[in-house]
C-alpha cells in the first residue's frame, strides 16, 4: 500500500466508515438488516433497507434450515477437523490446539461488537460499518470504487490493497502460536448476489487474535472442499481482509468491516482478481450457536459439552 501522507489522508477518509455507538449485547443481536449500519448510509436508500430484495427472508430460512440440523451434519464441530490435513492450516489456527480444540462450539459463539472493541488491541473508540453493492455505500462501477457515490480510486489499486492486508500476517512461531487468545467471530453461511432464492451451499468461521490475526475456515458442502484462512483487521481503518491461506485461489480475497461481523446480516465484498468482472457482493449470515436442545450425534460430543463457552 501507498503509505505516502496524502494517499493515507484518503484512504482514512474513504473508510470512516459509518459510526455506531457501542450497542448493548443485546441490542447488537437484533441485527436490524442495513439500519444499524449507521448514519452515512441513512443518506443513501433509506440506510440500505430498500435493497432488501428478499435477503430477510432468505436470512429466516437459512437460520430455520440449520437450527434444526442434526449436530453430526455441522461443520466446525467437534472432531470435524481431524477429517483433513492439519498441515494445511497456519501454525496459529487456534483449533490446532486442545485449549480451542476440545471446545466443541466454540467456533460457533460469536463477540459482539462492544466486547470486540474493547478487546482487540486498538484502542477504537467506536467500530464503524459499511455495506456493498448498487444502492449501498461502496460499489464498483466503470472500473472504479465509488464510496457514497463519489469516485474513490481504480479497482484495481483497490483491489492490491485488500490483497495487501490480507496477506500482511506477521510471522509467529509456535510457541507464541500456544498462548494467543482468540475471539470468536461466529459461523457464517453465505451467498452471492442474486442467490437469494437457492440455499447456500458455503459456510465460514473466522476467529481473530487481540493483534488482528484473523483466523478461520471456509466449507462449500457441494463440493466437500475445505479451506484454511487467514487475514488480517487493519488497525486505522477497522478493514479485515481475509484468503485461502492453503496456496489455492491465490488472487482470492475476501474483504468487509471487522465489525459487520458482529452483526445478524451483512455484506462483504470479494474479489477473483483486480478487476471489476472479478468482484463480486456476497451476503452473510450469521447461524445460531447450537443449543444443548439439539440431538447429540456422538458420545464425545456428550463428554466436550461442558466446555461450551457461554
Amino acid at each position: 500500500m501507498n503509505s505516502n501522507r496524502s494517499s493515507a489522508v484518503s484512504h482514512e477518509s474513504f473508510f470512516r466508515g459509518s459510526p455506531d455507538n457501542i450497542r448493548s449485547d443485546r441490542n447488537d443481536r437484533d441485527g436490524n438488516g442495513g439500519r444499524n449500519f449507521g448514519g452515512v448510509l441513512n443518506n443513501r436508500n433509506d440506510g440500505g433497507r430498500n435493497r432488501d430484495n428478499g435477503w430477510s427472508s432468505f436470512s429466516n430460512r437459512v437460520r430455520s434450515d440449520w437450527g434444526g440440523r442434526n449436530r453430526g451434519d455441522l461443520p466446525f464441530r467437534y472432531g470435524w477437523w481431524d477429517n483433513y490435513r492439519n498441515d494445511r492450516w497456519p501454525v496459529f489456527s487456534p483449533f490446532a490446539y486442545s485449549r480451542f480444540r476440545d471446545r466443541p462450539y466454540y467456533w460457533w459463539g460469536y463477540t459482539p461488537v462492544g466486547r470486540l472493541t474493547s478487546w482487540l488491541a486498538f484502542g477504537w473508540d467506536r467500530p464503524r460499518y459499511w455495506s456493498y453493492g448498487p444502492g449501498a455505500n461502496i460499489y464498483c462501477q466503470d472500473d472504479y470504487v465509488y464510496y457514497d457515490g463519489e469516485r474513490y480510486e481504480p479497482i484495481a489499486d483497490y483491489y492490491q490493497q485488500i490483497y495487501d492486508l490480507a496477506h500482511s500476517v506477521p510471522k509467529i512461531s509456535e510457541e507464541d502460536a500456544k498462548d494467543m487468545d482468540w475471539a470468536p467471530l461466529g459461523v457464517f453461511a453465505v451467498a452471492r448476489d442474486g442467490q437469494q432464492d437457492e440455499d447456500p451451499q458455503r459456510t465460514i468461521q473466522l476467529a481473530v487474535n487481540k493483534e488482528g490475526v484473523i483466523s478461520g475456515t471456509f466449507y462449500n458442502s457441494e463440493k466437500k472442499s475445505v479451506h484454511p484462512l487467514s487475514g488480517m483487521v487493519d488497525e486505522r481503518t477497522q478493514r479485515a481482509a481475509w484468503a485461502f491461506a492453503d496456496d489455492e485461489r491465490e488472487k482470492l480475497v475476501f474483504e468487509t468491516s471487522i465489525n459487520n461481523l458482529t452483526k445478524e446480516n451483512s455484506t462483504m465484498m470479494v474479489h477473483y482478481g483486480p478487476d471489476q468482472k472479478d468482484t463480486e457482493v456476497w451476503h452473510l449470515v450469521r447461524l445460531e450457536r447450537p443449543e444443548s436442545s439439539q440431538q447429540v450425534s456422538s458420545d464425545s460430543d456428550q463428554r466436550k459439552e461442558g466446555n461450551d463457552l457461554p
